[in-house]
């Protein structure tokens, strides 16, 4: 009876072994990302769908990824497809446009991204960028950017977070910055 369990359990953990080496390898169609991330995959100009794995025949569909339930963040800052430029407007009309799995988009609340401050967080979103880029895929280097939110502070500035410092600020809403990273809240 030992033999037999102990040949099992042996079994079970080698092919465990066996699939946790192939989550670095660029030739695994499917790499289980959840644990890091769920990616978020751009299906339509305004069209999304979150699923738990990397899929490497759809890695130029690749937008982002689910960093807090409900919020997507993109994989890079800038301009996404479907959005001309970042400034603020433009970045609420392309959010409340979206929809991911069948949910209307918005900008995400200070509240929300509030979470984004966390040290493990942030250690998370880098494992995911590095990830990312370990695939193929383009994405930032470094944990960075700053992240629209859906409060104003005036008429002309709106709230955003920024993701190196962690702190929030407001800044005029006409202006449109390189660093500037989209989110979506669901």
């Amino acid at each position: 009876m030992k033999t037999k369990r102990f040949n099992v359990l042996s079994i079970i953990a080698m092919a465990l072994v066996m699939s946790a080496c192939c989550v670095g390898c660029t030739n695994a169609s499917r790499v289980v990302t959840s644990d890091i991330f769920p990616i978020v995959y751009q299906i339509g100009e305004n069209e999304f769908e979150i699923l738990p794995d990397f899929i490497s025949k759809r890695a130029k569909q690749v937008w982002g990824y689910e960093v807090v339930p409900g919020v997507i963040l993109a994989k890079k800052c800038g301009a996404v497809q479907g959005l001309s430029n970042t400034e603020w407007d433009n970045v609420k009309h392309f959010t409340e446009k979206a929809t991911i799995n069948g949910n209307k988009g918005r900008l995400p609340s200070k509240s929300e991204l509030e979470e984004l401050r966390s040290d493990s967080l942030k250690r998370r979103i880098r494992e995911m960028d590095q990830f990312l880029i370990n695939q193929g895929v383009e994405a930032e280097k470094k944990y960075y950017g700053a992240v629209w939110c859906s409060e104003e502070f005036t008429v002309d500035k709106s709230y955003y977070i920024d993701l190196e410092d962690g702190h929030i600020s407001s800044y005029y809403k006409d202006v449109a910055n390189p660093g500037d990273r989209v989110a979506v809240a669901f």
